[in-house]
């Protein structure tokens, strides 16, 4: 299906000549068709995972759109810790799920694990995940790098 969006967004990149709107969109189809095809067994009520395939998809990169994300594409010297965007993105995305998935999962076990599930998944979706224990915990520099306000 072909979308149309605004200049501003098209503007934003993923990857260098890649509109960052289109690959969280593309991302977001291909998680839930996946999620739509492997659920159904299990404890997760498929609606659920559903929508939590949606939010990772669509999330996973969100925080590409920062200026120091965006900087950094163009090839300006940015602080890593400032265009580093899995984190973010990790954070935006338990968000999203936090709220968007209690009122498709019966399991009040499952309605806190999702959303934490998808954290873990985006803040380490170019790999290297470690203890769960750890990656979920904030550290002080997390903090900061994530707090607004």
């Amino acid at each position: 299906m072909r979308r149309s969006y605004s200049s501003e967004l098209t503007a934003i990149e993923g990857h260098p000549g890649e509109p960052l709107i289109e690959h969280l969109w593309s991302a977001a189809e291909e998680a839930e068709a996946t999620a739509l095809v492997t659920s159904g067994a299990g404890p997760v009520r498929r609606e659920a995972l559903r929508r939590a395939a949606h939010v990772l998809g669509a999330g996973h990169d969100l925080a590409k759109a920062t200026p120091y994300f965006q900087a950094h594409l163009r090839g300006e010297k940015v602080d890593p810790a400032l265009s580093s965007h899995a984190l973010t993105s990790a954070v935006i995305g338990y968000l999203w799920a936090r709220d968007e998935i209690p009122s498709h999962e019966t399991d009040p076990l499952m309605r806190e694990f999702l959303p934490l599930a998808v954290f873990l998944t985006i803040r380490r979706h170019h790999g290297f995940l470690r203890n769960a224990y750890e990656e979920a915990s904030l550290d002080d520099e997390d903090y900061d790098l994530v707090h607004v306000g």
